[in-house]
């Protein structure tokens, strides 16, 4: 009990040092999407056995559950809370303004008669309410990321695809969506061998992380304004170092100080945060609504996690493995 409540302790020493330093991306930059809880509230999917499913929001203040809009029969094709299909699973993400469904495709010969009309991929932009739905196909033979995230540049939305080849190759490329102009393209290719992941966004741009085979996961920046990708070094990469996807910053530990580094200035400084005695080599976990959790191992026992606020106020990121 005292090295839960010691793990509890740490958390809110640095998130309350962490809050005065932190910084979110300006007004009208890149708006990073992870997380299905909005302005509207958290939403949530219903599924059903014949492939289609059912839109819920939870109200944040009061928790209470209910279909989109208030409906009381989400299943009909017309009502704002159904959904067409969730065959080979859906996600949905929440901006500032819009709701977003990414629905993988499922291929027609792993499909009962009865479903292979819902196994087509596609994504899907609608009001907070439901409404007012544009639908994208995916190219044929393209892939989501499973449960990955999107960046949104304007109206537009950025999200990482995977094309299967013909010789059964991959090639990954990060895509724009415009659901107003009812267009889907090729924003940037990536290099042959290159698997990639959505973590975040600053003023710049987004930030990704990619990998080849055998080799390490590096940061990189994706510069909207040159259409260049530009790898981050921030000082710190050997250490336990930690993603804030919505701050655009990397946290990472030097001795017992905490740094923080602005992706989009590229500007590394301490912040007030310390680690206390026992904590130096603790693993930085993420950062959830500006604050910094860390996990702490114990020989022949597990990790220790700090508490972390409802699912309602979560926003997860990557650490370093």
């Amino acid at each position: 009990m005292k090295a839960n409540a010691r793990a509890f302790f740490v958390a809110l020493c640095l998130t309350a040092s962490l809050a005065a330093c932190g910084s979110a991306p300006a007004p009208g930059g890149p708006e990073y999407l992870d997380s299905s809880s909005g302005p509207g509230g958290f939403y949530s999917l219903l599924t059903y056995r014949d492939g289609t499913g059912s839109l819920l929001c939870y109200d944040c203040e009061t928790m209470e559950c209910t279909y989109l809009a208030g409906e009381t029969d989400p299943r009909e094709e017309n009502s704002p809370a159904f959904l067409p299909s969730v065959v080979g699973d859906a996600w949905l993400l929440a901006g500032s303004r819009h709701l977003y469904v990414l629905k993988p495709p499922v291929p027609a010969q792993l499909l009962d008669d009865e479903y292979k009309a819902r196994g087509p991929g596609w994504l899907m932009r609608m009001e907070p309410d439901g409404t007012a739905r544009k639908t994208l196909p995916l190219p044929e033979g393209a892939g989501l990321v499973y449960q990955s995230s999107a960046v949104l540049e304007g109206e537009k939305l950025l999200l990482v695809l995977c094309q299967q080849e013909e010789n059964g190759a991959q090639a990954w490329y990060l895509a724009e969506a415009d659901f107003d102009a009812g267009t889907l393209r090729h924003r940037l290719d990536l290099e042959e061998g290159t698997t990639a992941h959505l973590y975040g966004a600053c003023a710049r741009g987004t930030i990704l992380g990619l990998r080849k085979a055998g080799e390490d996961q590096r940061l990189c920046l994706y510069d909207l304004e040159k259409n260049a990708l530009e790898p981050l070094s921030f000082g710190g990469e050997d250490a336990p170092w930690c993603l804030d996807g919505r701050g655009g910053a990397v946290y990472c530990p030097e001795g017992e100080a905490v740094y923080r580094y602005d992706v989009a200035t590229g500007q590394r400084e301490a912040t007030a945060a310390r680690l206390p005695d026992g904590w130096a080599q603790a693993r930085f976990e993420e950062v959830v609504d500006g604050h910094l959790f860390l996990v702490r191992g114990k020989p022949g026992g597990r990790g220790i996690r700090p508490h972390c606020p409802p699912p309602c106020h979560r926003r997860g990121v990557p650490s370093r493995p």
